[in-house]
């Protein structure tokens, strides 16, 4: 599981990572801008972290599976106390700029969507991603997030 993000602010338009393609020791992405920009983004600093997909105790890393513009319920093993949660598209099936959003985040599930941005026009559908989820207890989530 691939979860990347921009940490430099070189171009003046906002941005996201999206994931191309996933292997066992490599993979791909690019930056994409909103929906109405030209696409030509200047270079950026991107950091990222790799899971392996299993479970600990305190931290559960799953493959959600297809998950498209509509809320989605994901499970993941009991996770004690306050969780955080990270997640992550791992396919690029939909052109449109999106991003996972999630709500009603608890101890053993979550519920998430792909939301696309609407820049250019109001249509929101998307194809099916393939998401990558991290609950992990607050003491691992806040460890990786120093």
């Amino acid at each position: 599981a691939i979860f990347t993000q921009v940490s430099s602010d070189a171009g003046g338009q906002a941005v996201t990572t999206r994931i191309l393609s996933t292997a066992p020791s490599s993979y791909s992405f690019r930056l994409q801008e909103e929906e109405a920009s030209s696409q030509a983004h200047v270079e950026e600093t991107v950091d990222w972290i790799a899971f392996e997909y299993g479970t600990s105790g305190v931290i559960d890393v799953i493959d959600a599976g297809g998950v498209d513009e509509a809320w989605a319920t994901v499970n993941y093993d009991p996770i004690a106390g306050t969780v955080g949660l990270f997640a992550s598209m791992q396919t690029f099936n939909g052109p449109d700029p999106a991003t996972v959003r999630a709500r009603n985040i608890g101890v053993e599930s979550a519920e998430i969507f792909v939301h696309e941005e609407k820049s250019l026009d109001v249509e929101l559908d998307h194809g099916f991603e393939d998401i990558a989820v991290v609950a992990a207890a607050e003491g691992v989530y806040e460890l990786l997030l120093a």
